[in-house]
């Protein structure tokens, strides 16, 4: 268990302290199998998509970003952020992958409301660029993780990965420009990587002519 010990501090210096105080909570191990989801998470449309693959990911990285968890009846504990990793690691144990009653950190919340604490989990969300990832995939390459690794460790198909690979060998002026959005991934998603080359070699002559 964490807990936070806030020492006297001058009167300036209160009023910082006392605003800092609602983003500190306490973090306790509870065993998976004391834990359930809770009624108030306010994601219904997709929420079990992709959870094999967040599985995949947990098992090889970890659990990145704790559950946020309050007492329940009868010894457990609902999950009022973080259901798809609640969901992913009950899998996880359903396969044997995972003992039912391991720990699992969790953020212990006492105070404010249930809907309000998960809508602010997924509102406040940025889905990272898809230039980002090509790049991230490219440097994991460039350390001799081969495509099919980096697949499996991110529940992402191998053509997928290779066509991220295969778009990393692009102009560092085009990226640029796909990552202000001027082009879009919708036709490269629909596309082989090999193929989805050709349609923008009249891009990467433009970007050529750009002064660096």
């Amino acid at each position: 268990m964490n807990i936070v010990t806030v020492i006297s501090a001058p009167a300036a210096e209160t009023a910082n302290v006392e605003a800092l105080a609602s983003i500190q909570h306490t973090v306790e191990p509870i065993s998976l199998n004391r834990l359930v989801p809770s009624k108030a998470n306010v994601r219904r449309v997709n929420a079990d998509i992709g959870v094999s693959e967040l599985a995949d990911s947990i098992e090889v990285h970890g659990l990145i970003h704790n559950l946020t968890v309050r007492k329940a009846k009868k010894g457990r504990y609902e999950v009022i952020a973080g259901s798809r990793r609640l969901a992913a690691l009950r899998l996880l144990a359903k396969e044997g992958r995972l003992a039912e009653d391991v720990a699992i950190p969790c953020n212990l919340r006492e105070e404010g409301s249930d809907p309000e604490i998960s809508l602010a989990e997924n509102v406040q969300r940025e889905v990272m660029h898809v230039v980002d990832e090509i790049l991230a995939y490219r440097q994991l390459a460039e350390g001799g993780i081969a495509p099919e690794t980096i697949a499996s460790r991110f529940g992402q198909s191998v053509i997928t990965v290779r066509q991220r690979l295969t778009l990393a060998h692009l102009s560092p002026k085009l990226l640029d420009v796909m990552r202000e959005d001027g082009l879009t991934m919708g036709r490269k998603e629909r596309q082989r990587a090999g193929s989805m080359l050709r349609p923008w070699k009249s891009w990467i002559g433009w970007c050529s002519t750009l002064p660096v």
